[in-house]
């Protein structure tokens, strides 16, 4: 982004590594993980000297204590070759961010000085490809591609031999406030989500919503609600990634703590954690009635916080239209075919 700000400090990523390796030994959990995301690309080539002393550190605590542990990260594909020979050999799993054919990536996702970086990315998912790695692709929708949906996922399978794809639309926030993206209209985006979905399934593939997942069960959409623990550069935790500075207008929401660098801990806000952990959709009078309220939940806090200025309403949320759409199209689809088998 343009704003580049500070580079996280050596203390600060170690405090937090240890922290979480405290928390899962005292737990008695099975595993624990470490994730790289951030309000740009967090794998760049300046970074990539802490990003690999984290990781070491990481894996070695996690093994004296005898706790399993996986690494992941999101990024834009754009990585050197010496850098993605290291991650494949020290990561779990990469989320490749690439939005579809060469003009829809190269309009949406441009380096930074503006050049292409389709080639990038694709040799980037080639090498991924060759190496059998875990890895995967996920589709930012906007106004202008929402209508090549179904070509963006046989795109996808053309490329990839992974089994789901993940389309999300576009939210107007961040840096696409000052570009020319904007958000998909919900109906737009409900349709041709619809015919995605049938192309899909033709190829034999999937396509992963964040909402409207029948057979799931939730009374809270994400971690976002009290249980994340995500740390940025200056060493404010929040608990939601799209609120990752705290000069931002949800950091009064989801900054939960700071590092105290005179103590060398993190000191959290209880009452913060309290207030998102209430935030379940069976506190939601507005979804009380709504069919799809376990299978959404609520809806991303972040959004409907946003769209709203409430936690807990989300009555002017544009997405449930999507959700209660996808989710009656999934229950369709699945009684036609219960009823076919018949």
């Amino acid at each position: 982004g343009e704003n580049i700000g500070s580079d996280l400090e050596w203390d600060v990523a170690k405090a937090a590594v240890d922290l979480v390796l405290l928390n899962g030994v005292e737990q008695s959990s099975q595993s624990v993980s470490l994730g790289f995301h951030g309000g740009g690309e967090p794998l760049l080539s300046n970074q990539m000297d802490l990003v690999k002393r984290v990781v070491e550190y990481f894996r070695q605590n996690a093994e004296s204590k005898g706790l399993k542990h996986t690494v992941n990260s999101v990024t834009n594909g754009v990585i050197s070759r010496r850098n993605i020979e290291w991650i494949v050999g020290n990561f779990d799993r990469l989320n490749i961010s690439i939005d579809g054919p060469e003009d829809i990536q190269n309009k949406q996702r441009p380096m930074a000085g503006g050049q292409p970086s389709f080639a990038r990315v694709i040799d980037t998912i080639e090498y991924l490809e060759a190496k059998c790695f875990n890895y995967g692709i996920r589709a930012t929708i906007t106004d202008d591609s929402v209508y090549r949906m179904p070509e963006i996922v046989e795109f996808f399978n053309s490329i990839s031999s992974i089994k789901q794809f993940h389309l999300e639309p576009l939210f107007e926030c961040g840096r696409c406030t000052t570009t020319s993206a904007r958000a998909p209209k919900p109906g737009d985006f409900l349709n041709y989500m619809i015919e995605a979905r049938r192309v899909a399934e033709q190829l034999g593939v999937k396509i992963h919503y964040s909402s409207a997942k029948l057979g799931s069960n939730n009374t809270y959409f994400c971690g976002a609600a009290g249980k994340n623990f995500f740390v940025n550069p200056h060493g404010f935790v929040t608990t939601c990634l799209e609120s990752c500075r705290e000069d931002d207008k949800l950091a009064e929401i989801f900054l939960i703590g700071q590092y105290d660098s005179n103590k060398g801990i993190f000191v959290f806000d209880d009452a913060k954690i309290s207030k998102l952990g209430a935030r379940t959709v069976d506190n939601m009078p507005y979804c009380s009635d709504c069919f799809s309220k376990y299978n959404c939940a609520g809806d991303c806090l972040a959004k409907v916080y946003v769209q709203g200025g409430s936690l807990t309403n989300p009555e002017n949320n544009q997405r449930c239209m999507i959700n209660r759409g996808l989710l009656l199209d999934e229950i369709r689809t699945t009684c036609l075919k219960l009823e076919v088998a018949k």
